[in-house]
């Protein structure tokens, strides 16, 4: 009789699962494959039972174009400033590999750690959406997550800044969900560290000072400064 673990992945519905044929006897016991929307699930029959979930790799350009017109100027914006982030965040993660960092999901999250823009009110960057602009990072963890790329969404929602608290976002009335949205893995803290020496808005994307960047994130107060600061001394 087959054994199955019930796994709920946030964004993949039950009525996407289907059984493929790949199925065999081996030394442990029968082995079926299942494909969840983006994830591959391994079942095995036996008494002693294995499970896992591997994720397939994200298409970041093929994601990006889905919602952006390619060479149009949002796209040309996004993906240019995407680029230098990720190649920072490569770079960071290359230096530290005592950190352990998932290089795959850095690469791949990186690139689409801004995609909500386009459903933000931020015509400086040709985004004519209906939010305000500071919502773009749920707004892509919502879309990613819905996606079957749940992990990829957290740093979406974790980017801004060096984070935000719900402290924050009460006490200040910011147009976001009123919950904690501050990096926790170390690759959210890579790819949010690396996308603060680069604006959108800049034409030339030139990468900001260590000076320039103090300068910004002391604007948001002492709390961040030290939390960036942290990242400092972690990364550099």
């Amino acid at each position: 009789m087959w054994k199955f673990l019930i796994y709920f992945i946030p964004g993949i519905h039950l009525n996407t699962i289907c059984f493929s044929k790949a199925k065999w006897n081996s030394m442990i016991g029968e082995i079926m494959f299942i494909s969840v929307g983006d994830c591959a699930i391994i079942a095995i029959s036996s008494d002693y039972f294995y499970f896992s979930i591997t994720m397939k790799a994200m298409d970041s350009f093929a994601l990006i174009s889905k919602y952006y017109k390619p060479k149009s100027k949002a796209f040309l914006i996004l993906v240019n400033h995407s680029q230098a982030v990720t190649e920072k965040a490569m770079k960071i993660a290359l230096k530290h590999s005592e950190l352990n960092p998932d290089l795959q999901f850095i690469e791949e999250a990186a690139m689409t750690h801004d995609i909500g823009i386009f459903m933000t009110n931020a015509p400086d960057l040709y985004c004519f959406g209906d939010y305000p602009y500071l919502a773009h990072g749920y707004l892509g963890c919502e879309l990613l997550t819905t996606l079957g790329f749940p992990d990829h969404g957290l740093v979406c929602e974790r980017h801004t800044g060096v984070g935000i608290s719900k402290e924050e976002i009460v006490e200040k009335k910011l147009p976001l969900p009123i919950r904690d949205f501050i990096p926790e893995s170390v690759e959210e803290q890579i790819i949010a560290f690396a996308d603060k020496f680069y604006s959108k808005s800049s034409p030339n994307l030139k990468e900001k000072s260590l000076t320039e960047v103090r300068k910004t994130v002391a604007k948001f107060g002492k709390s961040n400064s030290m939390r960036f600061e942290e990242w400092c001394e972690l990364f550099l």
